[in-house]
Parts: C-alpha cells; structure tokens; sequence
C-alpha cells in the first residue's frame, strides 16, 4: 500500500479527531470529576466558613450589645450628672446676682466712704494749719510770758523797794514830818510808782 499525501492527510485527520474525541472525553470526564471535587470541597469550606462567621458575627453582636448597654448606663449617668450640674449653675447664677447686688451696695458704701476719707482729709489739712497756727501763737505768748516774767520780777523789786521806802517814810514819819518833806517823799513815791507800772 502506497501512501500518498493525500492519504496522509486523511489519515492524519482520522487520528486528530479520534484524538480529539479521546482526549475531549477524558478530559471531559477529568473536568466534571474535579469539578464536583472542588464544589464539594468549596461547599464545605464554605460551610465552616459560614459558621465560623456566625459565630464570630454573633460574638461580636454580643459584645456590641454589652458595650451598648454600658455606653446607655453612662450616658444616662452623665445626664444625671449635667441635671444635677445644671440646679447647681442656676443656684450659683442667683447666688451671683446676691453677690452682684450687694457688691453693689458695697461699692456705693465704699465711693460714699472715699468721700467722706476726703473730707476727713481736709479736715484734720485744717486742724494741722490751725494747730501749726497755734503752736507758732503759743510760741509767741511764751515768749511774752517771759517778757511779762521778767516785767514781774522787775515790779517785784520796784515793790519790795517801794516798801522798804514806805517803811522808811513811816519810821521817818513817826518821829516827825514837816510838810515839805512830805510833799517831797509824796512825789518820790509817785515817780516810785509810775516805775512800778511801766
């Protein structure tokens, strides 16, 4: 048998399409068994999956629920706090209106009291001229005192002296006066006298 070109193409064909039939029915065959292989290890796995994300999903629900509840108790305890905070900042806004209406009575007590200081001031300014005043006056009447001293002493000499005379006169006068000499011992003693006044 004579093989041609021809031929060997027929040839070739036949046994390309009994290998395609061969291989596409193996491989067929291969394919759906894996396949079945692989969904059925997917859907296992998907199985496990499926759980274990349920349960971590209803672990974490759980604790969101707790940690929800926990955030409520706080938030609640806070708004007890903020109302109890709130009566005691209107409690302390009118304890400052009290404060802020006696710091005002305090301040008009106070200004009244400056300007009663500042009277004051000038008051005790003019008691310290008056008693500047004074002191100088006081100064001069001392000094004037001692002139009247000093005029005293002197008048006490002219009168002791004046007595000693009239003492004399009377002696003298006793054992006899003429009348000149008594006219003479009267104008002594009235220039005696008009010393004594000086």
């Amino acid at each position: 048998m004579e093989i041609n070109e021809k031929k060997l193409k027929e040839i070739l064909k036949e046994e390309r399409q009994e290998f395609q039939e061969y291989v596409g029915n193996k491989l067929d065959k291969r394919l759906t068994a894996q396949r079945k292989e692989f969904q059925n290890f997917v859907g296992k796995q998907m199985t496990t999956q499926r759980e274990e994300f349920q349960n971590h999903v209803g672990a974490l629900a759980e604790e969101f629920q707790s940690q929800t509840q926990a955030v409520a108790e706080q938030y609640s305890s806070i708004n007890k706090k903020l109302d109890s905070h709130s009566e005691m900042i209107a409690g302390l806004v009118e304890d400052m209106e009290v404060v802020k209406m006696e710091l005002s009575s305090h301040s008009e007590k106070i200004s009244s009291l400056a300007e009663n200081v500042e009277a004051v001031k000038n008051e005790v300014k003019s008691v310290k001229e008056d008693v500047e005043t004074i002191k100088a006056e006081v100064k001069f009447v001392k000094e004037d005192v001692e002139t009247i001293k000093n005029e005293v002493e002197s008048v006490k000499e002219n009168v002791e002296s004046v007595k000693m005379d009239t003492e004399f006169i009377k002696g003298d006068l006793k054992k006899k006066v003429d009348r000149d000499e008594f006219i003479v011992l009267g104008n002594r003693l009235s220039i005696l006298e008009s010393g004594a006044n000086r």
